[in-house]
């Protein structure tokens, strides 16, 4: 899951089908945002030490902290590698998520069994909204990254979380926030641990706790009551996420060739859809 987090196009909730326990990762996180929830009403005096102790009590940590443990490793291994490869070979790089964000659309067309108004409305919302998130901010300096647009990443970046199909880093790519988030854990690993990069990773935490606590239930909710509408949303968002990551763009100081290009985007594409054919993901939904 962590080496997942930090390769757009792979969703680390997907990786959890693989491996058979999406059922365990939702419910961890649904407790887990009860205890957040308890834990808030109690320092205001709105609920009880019982009713919070046995909101702790319902979570399965010794599994947290296993998968936690997991994901900090994956993360921290592999995010030099992406790093580097996106400094010196974008283009390229770019080429092979575009051939994985372009396979994964596979996930929602196969679960969506009907084509109706509400679900038109729901792509079409889902692809200008994002749309529209690609085209209001455009980053080449990390150090001018507002600190708001980091919380705001941190908030979207838990629908990949909770999502198959959908992965945190490609929403935060036309953001600017993926390569700033690879810049930090970089940094971290080299024991790098300057006032700045220590306000960002904060700002970006209080977004991920704010997610949680917020769009978790909200997500669950639309999970269980309106699959397709929701699927239908994610849809239009993967679909505007494609330009984000266009390779088809000259990159000052980077050669490239279109013919490679395009036979990374068939390759990735159809390993993709190999490996979705593989897991099943959408008998995972219609449990």
């Amino acid at each position: 899951m962590g080496i997942a987090e930090i390769v757009p196009g792979v969703s680390a909730s997907t990786a959890t089908l693989i491996l058979g326990i999406y059922d365990d990762f939702i419910n961890l996180l649904n407790r887990g945002t009860n205890f957040l929830k308890e834990l808030l009403l109690f320092i205001i005096g709105k609920s009880s030490k019982k009713k919070l102790i046995d909101a702790f009590k319902s979570i399965n940590v010794l599994f947290g902290i296993e998968l936690f443990l997991g994901m900090v490793i994956g993360i921290v291994l592999f995010s030099n590698i992406v790093d580097y490869f996106y400094t010196k070979q974008e283009p390229y790089l770019k080429a092979i998520f575009f051939g994985i964000i372009l396979a994964s659309l596979l996930i929602p067309i196969k679960i969506i069994k009907t084509i109706n108004v509400a679900n038109m409305i729901a792509l079409a919302v889902g692809f200008l909204s994002f749309y529209f998130v690609l085209n209001i901010h455009s980053v080449n300096d990390l150090s001018n990254i507002p600190l708001w647009l980091v919380f705001f990443g941190g908030v979207i970046s838990v629908t990949g979380m909770v999502l198959p199909g959908v992965n945190s880093s490609f929403l935060l790519i036309p953001l600017g926030i993926y390569e700033l988030m690879l810049n930090l854990v970089s940094e971290f690993s080299k024991l790098n641990f300057s006032s700045e990069l220590l306000i960002q990773a904060v700002v970006f935490g209080l977004g991920v706790l704010t997610g949680f606590v917020s769009i978790v239930k909200l997500l669950k909710y639309a999970f269980e009551k309106h699959l397709e509408v929701l699927l239908s949303l994610i849809a239009g968002i993967m679909l505007a996420s494609l330009i984000g990551i266009w390779p088809f763009e000259k990159v000052s100081g980077i050669q490239t060739n279109p013919i490679i290009l395009v036979l990374l985007i068939i390759v990735s594409t159809l390993l993709t859809l190999l490996f979705i054919s593989k897991s099943k993901p959408e008998n995972e939904f219609r449990k």
